[in-house]
């Protein structure tokens, strides 16, 4: 999207949560996903993705956890993804779903409680998003 000659090209959210540790198992088991940054000794703070940062991951003694899907991730090979994450054990929230407006999606609940949207392009049905 171009506003007046700037561009914009992605977004990467960030989610608190109590165990650094615990979060990044998480992401790299459910989804292979990797800590590309660690800062802090121990690291209280992550950037996690695979060849770039997804998500930044913040430590908090008390997370603020929002009440809707804190974050969309764009993938390829959804269907593997949520049959991935019910052999894991993830609690999904809202199981694989086909939308109006062209994706499919599922989203599951992290450890701290953040809802993440999982979702793949398959068909737009006459609306121009």
């Amino acid at each position: 999207m171009t506003l007046d000659r700037i561009e914009f090209l992605s977004s990467r959210p960030s989610l608190e949560v109590r165990d650094l540790g615990r979060s990044i198992a998480f992401y790299q088991q459910v989804l292979g996903w990797r800590a590309l940054v660690t800062t802090g000794e121990p690291p209280t703070f992550a950037l996690v993705g695979v060849d770039r940062p997804l998500l930044a991951l913040a430590e908090a003694a008390e997370p603020a956890v929002a009440g809707i899907a804190a974050c969309y991730v764009d993938v390829v090979g959804v269907e593997a993804l949520a049959a991935r994450c019910g052999a894991e054990g993830v609690e999904i929230v809202a199981p694989l779903t086909d939308h109006p407006w062209g994706m499919r999606d599922l989203v599951v609940r992290d450890p701290d409680g953040h809802l993440v949207a999982l979702g793949e392009q398959v068909e737009r049905r006459g609306l121009d998003l």
